[in-house]
């Protein structure tokens, strides 16, 4: 199963999976569509690794869109434990410690940059 098959799949389960915490973020957002959205993203994110002005730069945008939102800091450990679900269920035993603490450092990096550009939203 790929990452957006996944997403899918979690989107179909979103009574259990979305919980009170994060059901306001949402609303009326079709969460397949999300999903997609969000794998497009990743991929976006991921082309720009070799451009790091330009990665802070989307990654920043991108954490004041979430404020608007209301994704608060809370929300990023919640999307980090989601991510590497689907990257487990994705990636299967490829998804070792060593792939496992490059995706945590990207992602945090990433995290922060957004929760930065966040609170100057706020």
């Amino acid at each position: 199963m790929n990452a957006e098959g996944y997403l899918a799949s979690a989107a179909e389960r979103e009574d259990r999976t979305v919980t009170i915490s994060t059901r306001h973020l949402f609303g009326t957002t079709d969460l397949r569509e999300h999903g997609r959205k969000l794998t497009h993203k990743l991929a976006a994110i991921l082309d720009l690794l070799d451009r790091p002005d330009e990665l802070l730069t989307a990654v920043a945008e991108l954490g004041r869109r979430h404020a608007m939102h209301g994704v608060g800091w809370r929300h990023y450990g919640m999307a980090a434990d989601a991510l590497f679900t689907a990257l487990e269920c994705c990636l299967g035993p490829r998804f070792n410690p060593d792939a496992r603490a490059a995706w945590s450092l990207a992602y945090w990096i990433a995290a922060r940059a957004m929760q930065r550009a966040a609170a100057q939203v706020a």
